[in-house]
């Protein structure tokens, strides 16, 4: 597709052709990076910020290998940002004999977008489906409470103890943040 980044490595990883797109995507033009170590370039360091060793990169297997690689990784652009990246990297041979890879990578940055707001819609779905069941099993007020409390902090990730903290026992709820210390049901 129009859209998609196409590139070629020799069997020393270094570019010997690159389209618009790919070049675009990076933040390069095409020339600059012609006769460059792709590896060195632009996929050198994971998304922990840890380096990223070429033997461990499955681009850099493709051509020493001639293995057909495809999966998720990043690349990084010449102004120091990352994207994330879908991508497939196909051995190129001569005869029998392997010279280099082609890969081609699309940007998925807006297609992790949506599914991270995904995840975040189902962990609300779920969470209200258990509270909604929590409050039809039972009209015990102190277990919906203590649920409503569970499910907040599960939701917004945080440690329950941070919202508040319900002892059955006394009945008295705490809570932080400036909140009013004690309320007796």
């Amino acid at each position: 597709s129009a859209g998609e980044g196409i590139f070629g490595v020799d069997r020393e990883g270094s570019n010997f052709i690159m389209n618009k797109a790919a070049s675009g995507m990076l933040g390069y033009e095409p020339q600059e990076l012609i006769g460059r170590q792709s590896h060195s370039l632009f996929h050198h360091t994971r998304t922990d910020g840890t380096p990223y060793p070429v033997d461990e990169c499955p681009i850099h297997a493709t051509y020493r290998d001639g293995s057909v690689n495809l999966g998720e990784e990043i690349f990084w652009k010449k102004d120091g940002t990352s994207f994330p990246i879908e991508f497939t990297s196909r051995p190129l041979f001569d005869e029998k004999k392997i010279i280099g890879a082609v890969v081609t990578f699309s940007d998925i940055t807006e297609r992790k977008r949506v599914e991270g707001k995904l995840k975040k819609s189902k962990e609300l779905s779920d969470a209200l489906n258990t509270l909604n069941t929590m409050m039809h099993s039972t009209l015990n007020l102190d277990t919906i409470i203590g649920s409503v409390l569970m499910e907040a902090a599960r939701t917004i990730e945080m440690d329950a103890s941070a919202i508040g903290a319900f002892r059955k026992d006394s009945m008295v709820f705490s809570y932080s943040h400036n909140l009013p210390h004690e309320m007796e049901t």
